[in-house]
Protein backbone atom coordinates (compact mmCIF):
# COMPACT_ATOMS: atom_id res chain seq x y z
CA UNK A 1 0.00 0.00 0.00
CA UNK A 2 3.00 2.38 0.63
CA UNK A 3 4.33 1.68 -2.65
CA UNK A 4 0.71 3.02 -4.31
CA UNK A 5 0.49 6.26 -1.71
CA UNK A 6 4.07 7.03 -3.00
CA UNK A 7 2.77 6.48 -6.62
CA UNK A 8 0.20 9.49 -6.39
CA UNK A 9 1.68 11.30 -4.01
CA UNK A 10 4.41 14.20 -5.36
CA UNK A 11 7.66 13.63 -3.12
CA UNK A 12 7.08 16.98 -1.55
CA UNK A 13 3.94 15.58 -0.22
CA UNK A 14 5.59 12.74 1.17
CA UNK A 15 8.14 14.72 2.87
CA UNK A 16 5.58 17.02 4.74
CA UNK A 17 3.82 13.54 5.61
CA UNK A 18 6.39 11.66 6.99
CA UNK A 19 7.60 14.80 8.94
CA UNK A 20 4.16 15.88 10.30
CA UNK A 21 3.85 11.59 11.80
CA UNK A 22 7.52 11.99 12.66
CA UNK A 23 6.25 15.13 14.79
CA UNK A 24 3.10 13.66 15.84
CA UNK A 25 4.91 10.19 17.50
CA UNK A 26 7.42 12.93 19.08
CA UNK A 27 4.77 15.18 20.77
CA UNK A 28 2.80 11.41 21.82
CA UNK A 29 6.14 10.39 23.50
CA UNK A 30 7.46 13.45 25.13
CA UNK A 31 3.81 13.88 26.62
CA UNK A 32 3.88 10.19 27.85
CA UNK A 33 7.14 10.39 29.13
CA UNK A 34 6.07 13.45 31.11
CA UNK A 35 2.61 11.99 32.42
CA UNK A 36 4.71 8.64 33.83
CA UNK A 37 7.32 10.68 34.89
CA UNK A 38 6.01 13.01 38.65
CA UNK A 39 9.33 15.01 38.84
CA UNK A 40 8.05 17.29 35.88
CA UNK A 41 6.24 20.00 38.03
CA UNK A 42 4.45 23.23 37.40
CA UNK A 43 7.35 25.98 36.00
CA UNK A 44 10.04 23.23 35.14
CA UNK A 45 12.39 22.84 32.24
CA UNK A 46 12.83 20.32 29.88
CA UNK A 47 16.09 19.34 28.50
CA UNK A 48 16.16 17.48 25.30
CA UNK A 49 19.02 15.91 24.03
CA UNK A 50 19.52 15.10 19.79
CA UNK A 51 21.95 14.59 16.93
CA UNK A 52 21.82 16.75 14.73
CA UNK A 53 21.03 14.26 11.40
CA UNK A 54 17.89 14.03 8.71
CA UNK A 55 17.41 11.30 11.01
CA UNK A 56 15.72 13.94 14.31
CA UNK A 57 14.50 16.16 12.22
CA UNK A 58 11.64 15.98 13.52
CA UNK A 59 13.08 17.14 16.91
CA UNK A 60 14.82 20.49 15.69
CA UNK A 61 11.85 21.31 13.63
CA UNK A 62 9.43 21.37 16.58
CA UNK A 63 11.94 23.34 18.87
CA UNK A 64 12.46 25.75 16.08
CA UNK A 65 8.65 26.32 15.24
CA UNK A 66 7.98 26.20 19.33
CA UNK A 67 6.21 23.56 18.95
CA UNK A 68 7.32 21.73 22.10
CA UNK A 69 6.34 25.09 24.26
CA UNK A 70 3.31 25.24 22.65
CA UNK A 71 2.40 21.38 23.36
CA UNK A 72 3.77 20.61 26.42
CA UNK A 73 2.43 24.62 28.69
CA UNK A 74 -0.92 22.71 29.62
CA UNK A 75 1.04 20.15 31.58
CA UNK A 76 3.86 22.83 33.50
CA UNK A 77 6.23 22.91 31.26
CA UNK A 78 7.80 26.36 30.92
CA UNK A 79 10.75 26.37 29.05
CA UNK A 80 12.42 23.80 26.49
CA UNK A 81 16.07 23.63 26.28
CA UNK A 82 17.93 21.53 23.47
CA UNK A 83 21.36 19.98 23.89
CA UNK A 84 23.42 18.80 20.79
CA UNK A 85 25.10 15.68 20.59
CA UNK A 86 27.26 14.04 18.06
CA UNK A 87 26.24 10.65 19.00
CA UNK A 88 24.53 8.63 21.05
CA UNK A 89 27.40 7.31 23.30
CA UNK A 90 27.44 11.08 24.55
CA UNK A 91 23.57 11.54 24.64
CA UNK A 92 23.16 8.48 26.85
CA UNK A 93 26.39 9.90 28.96
CA UNK A 94 24.47 13.00 29.68
CA UNK A 95 21.11 11.37 30.50
CA UNK A 96 22.99 9.23 32.99
CA UNK A 97 24.36 12.05 34.62
CA UNK A 98 20.93 13.65 34.94
CA UNK A 99 21.51 16.82 32.81
CA UNK A 100 19.00 15.40 29.78
CA UNK A 101 15.30 14.65 30.49
CA UNK A 102 14.69 13.03 27.19
CA UNK A 103 17.28 11.54 24.51
CA UNK A 104 15.96 11.50 21.01
CA UNK A 105 18.03 8.66 20.24
CA UNK A 106 18.40 5.36 17.85
CA UNK A 107 17.99 2.14 19.90
CA UNK A 108 21.05 1.00 20.18
CA UNK A 109 22.76 3.95 22.65
CA UNK A 110 19.81 3.79 25.11
CA UNK A 111 19.77 -0.25 25.00
CA UNK A 112 23.55 0.23 26.05
CA UNK A 113 22.91 2.30 28.86
CA UNK A 114 20.14 0.80 30.41
CA UNK A 115 21.71 -2.69 30.09
CA UNK A 116 23.99 -0.87 32.20
CA UNK A 117 21.94 0.46 34.80
CA UNK A 118 20.31 3.94 33.37
CA UNK A 119 16.86 4.07 34.82
CA UNK A 120 14.72 4.94 31.41
CA UNK A 121 12.80 3.62 29.03
CA UNK A 122 12.32 3.55 25.59
CA UNK A 123 8.92 5.14 24.75
CA UNK A 124 8.35 5.64 21.00
CA UNK A 125 9.88 5.23 17.75
CA UNK A 126 10.17 8.16 15.74
CA UNK A 127 12.02 6.88 12.86
CA UNK A 128 11.86 4.49 10.68
CA UNK A 129 13.48 5.26 7.69
CA UNK A 130 17.38 4.25 7.70
CA UNK A 131 20.04 6.07 5.80
CA UNK A 132 21.01 6.37 2.58
CA UNK A 133 24.08 5.96 0.33
CA UNK A 134 24.17 8.71 -2.20
CA UNK A 135 26.48 9.22 -5.03
CA UNK A 136 27.56 12.20 -7.68
CA UNK A 137 25.30 11.94 -10.85
CA UNK A 138 28.52 10.40 -13.21
CA UNK A 139 29.70 7.98 -10.13
CA UNK A 140 28.64 4.27 -11.47
CA UNK A 141 27.63 1.67 -8.18
CA UNK A 142 27.50 -1.63 -8.54
CA UNK A 143 28.05 -2.72 -5.21
CA UNK A 144 30.65 -2.72 -2.05
CA UNK A 145 33.50 -2.52 -4.32
CA UNK A 146 32.46 0.64 -6.31
CA UNK A 147 32.83 2.80 -3.07
CA UNK A 148 36.29 1.81 -2.94
CA UNK A 149 39.07 4.70 -3.43
CA UNK A 150 36.15 7.31 -3.26
CA UNK A 151 35.77 10.01 -0.29
CA UNK A 152 33.19 9.29 2.16
CA UNK A 153 31.20 11.19 4.16
CA UNK A 154 29.41 10.17 7.27
CA UNK A 155 28.24 11.01 11.02
CA UNK A 156 30.72 10.93 13.78
CA UNK A 157 32.73 7.52 15.27
CA UNK A 158 30.35 5.47 16.72
CA UNK A 159 27.63 6.26 15.31
CA UNK A 160 25.20 3.71 13.47
CA UNK A 161 26.16 5.31 9.72
CA UNK A 162 30.08 4.78 11.30
CA UNK A 163 29.72 1.28 12.32
CA UNK A 164 27.94 -0.09 8.96
CA UNK A 165 30.41 1.37 7.13
CA UNK A 166 33.12 -0.37 9.23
Amino acid sequence: MITIVIEHMKLSQLKVMVVKKAITTAVFMLLMLYLSYPAFAAGSVLNIGYQPSTHQIAETVAFEKGWWQDELKPFGITEVKEFQFPTGVPEMQAMVAGELDIAYVGTAPPISAISQGLDAKIVAAVNINGSNLVLKPNATYDGPNSLSGLSIGTFPPGSIQDIVLY
